[in-house]
């Protein structure tokens, strides 16, 4: 009876400890779910993939990896150009970016990283690998999208010189080469004018309507030229976009949607883009040429000064030499009678020169006024001769 006894105890601690080493491997097997879809992401969207849920049973220490060494399942990618074994080297942009939590990243960019993947993916944690059923095959759609062109030549300024020949190209690239690219340039209402155009700030403020032309130059360019004149100066704000022809073209394999990739797309340029004509730094003294300013008389004349930026910084001076002499003889030099040198800023491209000339005795004389314009802002230099006379008063 004791050996009986013993037999039964002998066989039921051999049954449950057969029972727990089985459940417990069991219990350690992971059990895939899911593995049978179709999941789907986008190009140029970031797909994340949470492996840790599609299994289930005892995983607290699972590290997932994808299996290219799989003697059963394959890494395969299927694209316009029919299907291909490849290697994790071959498709960077599908990456196990977390081998604990099993994050699976997809990253496609360009059309030619999209199309229909399967990924085998194990349990590395697991000592039979293909018999237990760790490694399966994961499907993903990477649906390719029209993405935008981009700008590759575009300033956030152009700047343009009154009767000087301007020629300039916009230029860009797309992607998938949903040519011709079509650029547009759409002045805002919003400018400014020099004083002397009689032009209204925000008033005729497009470039277009004035003259400036556009021409398609190539599939990727397009060329802006012109000519301003005098009135012109001033500063024009444009919108600048270009769009691709995407409605001209199909999606490049299955894996897309038609009705979204065969669209044109647009891309604005980031700022609003100004336009700048300059003028030139010149000085009209002709209303003070060949003046004749009487003796203990207060005579005046007017000098304009235009300035190719708007607002620049000036210095004006004069050099003023007595012509009464003979060849070869000392002349008499007098830098500050005329006009006393000053520091002054000009307004919306121009500077009016008020003079005022009470001539003395020892001002009288035919002089070469030499007035000059220093203009800080652009670091430029302009000299204009003036001949004038301080003639003397007859006393009846």
């Amino acid at each position: 009876m004791i050996k009986r006894f013993k037999e039964e105890w002998f066989y039921g601690l051999l049954v449950l400890g057969l029972t727990l080493f089985f459940g417990f491997v069991l219990a350690t097997v992971p059990i895939w779910q899911g593995e049978g879809s179709n999941y789907s992401a986008l190009e140029d969207i970031p797909y994340y993939h949470n492996l840790s849920a599609n299994i289930s049973g005892n995983f607290s220490q699972v590290s997932f990896a994808i299996n290219v060494q799989s003697p059963i399942y394959n890494l395969t990618w299927t694209n316009a150009s029919g299907t291909y074994v490849v290697n994790t080297s071959d498709v960077p942009w599908i990456t196990m970016i977390n081998t604990t939590t099993g994050n699976l990243s997809i990253n496609a960019t360009f059309d030619n990283q999209t199309g229909y993947f399967t990924v085998p993916i194990a349990n590395e944690n697991t000592t039979t690998v293909e018999a237990d059923g760790s490694t399966v095959s994961f499907k993903f759609i990477v649906n390719a999208t029209n993405d935008a062109p981009v700008f590759t030549d575009v300033n956030t300024s152009f700047n343009l010189t009154m009767n000087e020949y301007f020629s300039k190209y916009l230029n860009g690239t797309d992607e998938e080469e949903h040519t011709p690219l079509l650029f547009n340039v759409t002045f805002n209402g919003t400018c400014t004018h020099a004083s002397w155009s009689g032009r209204n700030a925000d008033e005729n403020c497009s470039l277009i309507g004035i003259g400036m032309n556009f021409t398609q130059f190539s599939n990727y360019s397009q060329l802006m030229n012109f000519t301003p004149v005098r009135n012109d100066v001033g500063e024009y704000w444009a919108n600048v976009s270009v769009m691709d022809s995407g409605i001209n073209y199909p999606c490049p394999h299955a894996f897309c949607v038609n009705d979204t990739y065969k669209q044109n797309q647009t891309t604005y340029y980031s700022s609003m883009v100004l336009f700048n004509v300059f003028s030139s730094l010149d000085v009209n003294a002709s209303n003070c040429t060949d003046k004749v300013f009487q003796e203990n008389v207060l005579n005046w004349c007017v000098i304009n000064v235009t300035t190719k930026q708007d607002t620049d910084d000036l210095n004006l001076s004069t050099y003023s030499i007595l012509r009464n002499y003979a060849s070869g003889q000392a002349e008499v030099v007098n830098t500050s009678w005329f006009y006393p040198s000053q520091n002054t800023a000009a307004a919306n491209f121009f500077k009016q020169i008020n003079v005022t000339v009470n001539a003395t005795k020892r001002e009288l004389g035919n002089w070469t006024i030499n007035f000059t314009i220093h203009d800080f802002t652009q670091s430029q230099n302009y000299t204009a001769q003036i001949n004038i006379l301080a003639n003397r008063s007859v006393s009846l």
